[in-house]
């Protein structure tokens, strides 16, 4: 044998050839990148930077006009995609939410459906099977919903292609808690909301039908736990959960006596009572402020969702002024006429009852106390029947002090009981620090079907 041929010995190094320095150079590259990148992940400093540096801002608005929504891409307002993904009325009517700057989840009691923006493609996130809630994550193929047990709610999370991965339990069901005579006792909406944090590692879940209180479901983990304002009764009912960061929720409360806003520190599970106010929604601005609206009566007087049931409960009637036309309270008489009348016979303030007609007085024998509480309870009714009150949009600041911004005047007529701030948006626009050019181009839009005798309505927004 040559040289070139013979097998070298055994036990004998031979020395790197210039071709297995070239394979073994990339892998020795690879191998340092991932020790790198794995001692980066896991210091602790580095850790926290990456999740409290992110700072939501809004990416895009969905609007609604018929069976149409329309995409706006804030950064490119003259990016807009259309789709028309509704087939019937009883569609419409169903909620629409953006999970991305290209897909939106449309939702009902049994079916959820996610459609792409950009072409003819949709498909069924939860594969037949239904849920009261449901929503995908933005960043990777995770997919939340809510079992339907309304006692015993459990939030599920299935990864595509593995099916079910976390089977997550939430509180039980208040025993005071009875959904449809409260919520209607207090005349808001009930709300059905899931919300990721910018990180997606957090997801704070309302459902009134279900639950009182916003559940907070740490992801990583997989717990789950029930918020409670420490300050306000433990029969409180949280609305509107939003992220002013990946460490922040703000929440509004409210209880039999009181409400407010509230914001919720994650990172050591304290609360502070922002303002006593209610906010009935947030929005991030596009440079990552954290917009309120608020609804108020009488200039000062803030209502949740401007209610109409909360406005009359608030400009109930004092006994002092009753008694000047029915006499002593504890008399006889009187006592009969306020049964006959009112809610609530032991309250300081007085409501009258929702059920009354013209009619309800004529059992009064005296004309001139019958005529004087009929014109009370139509002055009453008259301004409840035209609730007129004002939008107020606030910036959230760093002191976590709140600067009106704008005010939009509003009407609640029947058979309305809320107030809505969905058309018409200008204000809010600006508030949200949109381009000049969105603005024009919803102008356009908004006025275009106004003429047709539609609606152009703010349907979501997206903020990462």
């Amino acid at each position: 044998m040559t040289p070139v041929t013979t097998p070298p010995a055994s036990g004998m190094l031979v020395p790197p050839t210039w071709r297995n320095r070239l394979v073994l150079l990339p892998l020795l590259c690879a191998f340092a990148l991932a020790v790198y990148v794995f001692t980066q992940e896991w210091r602790p400093q580095n850790r926290v930077r990456v999740f409290s540096d992110i700072t939501p801002t809004l990416q895009d608005l969905l609007f609604r006009q018929g069976k149409r929504l329309d995409l706006y891409d804030v950064s490119s307002p003259k990016t807009i995609r259309t789709a028309t993904p509704f087939e019937d009325a009883q569609e419409i009517a169903r909620p629409a939410r953006l999970l991305s700057p290209k897909a939106v989840l449309i939702a009902s009691e049994q079916h959820a459906r996610v459609r792409d923006m950009a072409s003819a493609y949709a498909y069924d996130p939860l594969a037949g099977s239904g849920s009261p809630l449901v929503l995908l994550s933005r960043n990777t193929n995770f997919t939340f919903s809510l079992s339907d047990e309304s006692r015993n709610p459990r939030v599920r999370i299935a990864f595509s292609g593995c099916g079910d991965i976390a089977d997550i339990p939430l509180s039980a069901a208040a025993d005071w808690y009875e959904p449809a005579p409260l919520f209607e006792a207090l005349g808001v909406p009930q709300q059905r909301r899931m919300v990721l944090s910018p990180a997606e590692t957090t997801l704070a879940v309302i459902d009134h039908a279900a639950l009182p209180r916003i559940s907070v479901v740490h992801l990583t983990q997989r717990t789950a736990m029930t918020l409670a304002v420490p300050s306000f009764d433990p029969e409180q009912v949280h609305f509107s959960p939003f992220f002013v960061n990946d460490q922040i929720l703000l929440f509004s409360v409210l209880d039999r006596s009181h409400w407010g806003t509230v914001l919720y520190r994650l990172s050591d599970g304290t609360y502070e009572m922002l303002s006593p106010t209610f906010t009935d929604a947030a929005y991030h601005s596009a440079t990552g402020k954290a917009i309120l609206m608020q609804s108020f009566f009488d200039n000062d007087r803030n209502i949740p969702f401007g209610s109409t049931v909360l406005l009359g409960q608030e400009r109930s009637i004092p006994v002092a002024d009753l008694e000047e036309i029915i006499g002593p309270r504890d008399s006889q008489t009187a006592l009969l006429i306020l049964g006959l009348l009112f809610q609530d016979l032991e309250a300081t303030s007085l409501q009258f009852k929702r059920d009354l007609t013209i009619r309800s007085f004529n059992v009064i024998e005296n004309s001139q106390m019958r005529e004087a509480l009929r014109s009370l309870w139509d002055e009453h009714r008259l301004k409840l029947s035209n609730a007129v009150g004002t939008f107020q949009i606030l910036r959230l600041e760093p002191d976590n002090t709140l600067t009106k911004l704008d005010t939009v005047s509003f009407t609640v007529q029947p058979p309305a009981t809320v107030a809505t701030f969905t058309q018409n948006i200008e204000p809010l626009l600006r508030s949200l620090e949109v381009s000049d050019t969105f603005i024009q181009e919803y102008r356009k839009r908004n006025e275009d079907t106004m003429k047709r005798g539609e609606e152009y309505l703010l349907v979501d927004e997206l903020s990462f």
